[in-house]
């Protein structure tokens, strides 16, 4: 797998968990949380969400949730349910037949004045759009994520936890080869 590939990769989920941060720490978001029937300004948390996103990649999303899922402000193409996403703070991978999706998710706030952030990004699965989405060129477009591989390309440090797919390198077609 080339290092720049590997840098690219590891610089998104990077960016992903630097802006979920900034957002989570905006008074807009912890005044949307406060309760006790504190009307929240939906403009300004909006307007904050934005901000969060600003000169992000295309294909990322924010959104701010309740604990119970529900979203209270988005921006990007956040999708419609986002409770069965991710389950416990951190990072994870989640596949679809043409896109592989990087989810940060972090708890905001306590008890039942809290929320979650989620930050994501969405990118082609085929090569060569899977390497120009990261910003590579050469030889790294010939790289694609593939479900069965044998070297991690990300595993999460908090957690120790692998996620998959795995990197391999198997023929697809002249000239493409497979990575995850």
């Amino acid at each position: 797998v080339p290092a720049a590939l590997r840098q690219a990769f590891a610089d998104s989920v990077d960016d992903l968990t630097r802006r979920a941060r900034e957002f989570a720490s905006r008074p807009e978001v912890a005044r949307s949380l406060e309760g006790g029937g504190i009307a929240v300004n939906r403009l300004v948390l909006f307007g904050a969400a934005r901000e969060a996103l600003a000169g992000s990649p295309r294909g990322s999303w924010i959104a701010l949730t309740d604990p119970a899922g529900v979203v209270l402000a988005w921006w990007g193409e956040t999708p419609s349910s986002i409770p069965a996403l991710l389950e416990s703070d951190g990072m994870a991978l989640r596949w679809s037949a043409t896109t592989l999706t990087l989810i940060h998710r972090s708890r905001v706030g306590e008890g039942g004045f809290s929320g979650v952030v989620y930050t994501a990004r969405t990118l082609p699965v085929e090569a060569p759009d899977f390497g120009r989405s990261l910003g590579l060129t050469g030889d790294s477009l010939r790289w694609e994520p593939h479900a069965a591989a044998e070297e991690p390309l990300w595993s999460d440090s908090a957690s120790g936890r692998v996620e998959h797919p795995r990197m391999g390198r198997s023929g697809i077609g002249p000239g493409r080869c497979c990575w995850w």
